[in-house]
């Protein structure tokens, strides 16, 4: 699997629209032109998944007991709000308003967005959040030291 690599900065329209920029358009399967699966991130954005990347989360997700009420209920709320998108002719995705709301994202007027690359997949968020959670105080330095100390040659595990 390919990870995905960049911030984009760009816009969702009127209409809840999202132009992919051509630079994320190149990493995504099809060029842009297969469907991707959208869902509630967990801190106020949304996720975008390949559709093979979301076949894995489900994968995961399928190996939990399915007889614990608890892990049915988990399941139930993280898969809820996922949805399948395919780009329209002009290669841009329709939010659908639930999705755009969780994420903050007016649709009265266009609303500035950044498209977060992680490895697996896309964080969509509404431009002034995203600067807020990087704002945040963290100590990268620690947490290098402290998730990435004990691997080998400063990569991944052997």
């Amino acid at each position: 699997m390919e990870y995905f690599i960049g911030n984009y900065f760009c816009k969702i329209d009127t209409k809840n629209r999202l132009a992919i920029p051509s630079g994320l358009k190149q990493q995504l399967p099809g060029d842009g032109k297969d469907p991707l699966v959208i869902n509630k991130g967990r801190g106020g954005y949304l996720d975008i998944f390949t559709k093979a990347e979301w076949k894995r989360q489900l994968d995961t997700l399928m190996e939990l007991n399915q007889y614990s009420r608890e892990n049915r209920e988990f399941i139930r709320r993280y898969t809820n709000s996922a949805i399948v998108v395919e780009p329209d002719g002009a290669g841009r995705l329709l939010i659908p308003k639930f999705l755009c709301d969780h994420a903050g994202l007016n649709a009265a007027s266009a609303a500035d967005v950044v498209l977060s690359c992680q490895p697996d997949r896309i964080e969509l968020w509404e431009e002034k959040a995203h600067a807020a959670s990087l704002e945040e105080d963290y100590d990268m330095d620690a947490k290098i030291e402290e998730l990435l100390g004990g691997l080998k040659k400063g990569g991944a595990n052997e």
